[in-house]
């Protein structure tokens, strides 16, 4: 294969890549607060509630939260910018699941040397 015709199918894989992100970004980002809590959210919640105001993760009983404690932080940050709301809460984790389309992405291609199926591992983590 010449330079220029490397150069073009390089072009597309990652003309490609961008389309599925950003993809990826609208279905993980679209109606982000359309639906209540559910438990396990509700339990973030108040742990990153906790973290902002006292620097621990507690819940309202005053247990400490150890489950998740990166994302809890992640979440009781994004609190800090943005406000306590269901959506808001809901953000550190659509920004993980559209990082996870490159990741997967970039391990597939890795792995396999070829970029089409990196394109279909790709794919697959839309699940």
């Amino acid at each position: 294969m010449d330079k220029s015709k490397k150069s073009d199918h390089k072009l597309f894989f990652i003309l490609i890549l961008l389309l599925l992100l950003l993809l990826g970004g609208f279905l993980r980002l679209w109606n982000l607060a359309g639906r209540s809590l559910w438990v396990d959210e509700v339990n973030t919640v108040f742990a990153a509630q906790s973290m902002n105001q006292t620097g621990e993760p507690l819940h309202p009983s005053g247990v400490i939260y150890r489950i998740t404690p990166l994302f809890t932080r992640c979440v009781a940050f994004t609190y800090q910018m943005l406000g306590v709301d269901e959506g808001t809460s809901r953000i550190p984790a659509a920004f993980f699941g559209i990082l996870a389309i490159f990741l997967v992405y970039y391990c597939a291609k890795q792995i396999l040397k070829l970029d089409g199926l990196g394109f279909h591992a790709t794919i697959l983590s839309y699940r």
